[in-house]
């Protein structure tokens, strides 16, 4: 029982994590490169 818990727990860690690296973060990727490029910083990105 206790052993079926801890692993219920992992991968629901282990979704929300996959959910965070797959769509989450090449958003704020994108946002953070908008706004570094737009401040000036890189010149060369698009």
């Amino acid at each position: 029982m206790i052993v079926a818990k801890i692993c219920e727990t992992i991968s629901q860690g282990i979704f929300a994590s996959v959910v965070l690296i797959l769509f989450v973060l090449p958003g704020v990727f994108d946002t953070t490169v908008k706004i570094i490029c737009r401040k000036g910083y890189y010149k060369d990105y698009d």
